[in-house]
């Protein structure tokens, strides 16, 4: 599988990951994460029910506070 991911291209062996399997990993904290599939914006609560598949384009910003 060929995807976009933050911007670059990126290649997996599988044929399609739930986004909760490709944020993990890409090492990605789930706690405090933001995350577009094809430019929609995705509920952290719907990661493990959608799947990236061939083509497709993924944006995902761990967000933190700092002082």
């Amino acid at each position: 599988m060929k995807i976009i991911f933050n911007n670059q291209s990126e290649e997996f062996q599988h044929v399609m990951l739930t986004l909760s399997e490709l944020l993990s990993q890409k090492e990605f904290s789930l706690k405090n994460i933001v995350v577009l599939l094809n430019g929609e914006f995705v509920k952290r609560n719907d990661f493990d029910k959608i799947s990236v598949r061939n083509g497709d384009t993924v944006m995902a910003v761990n967000l933190f506070a700092g002082g």
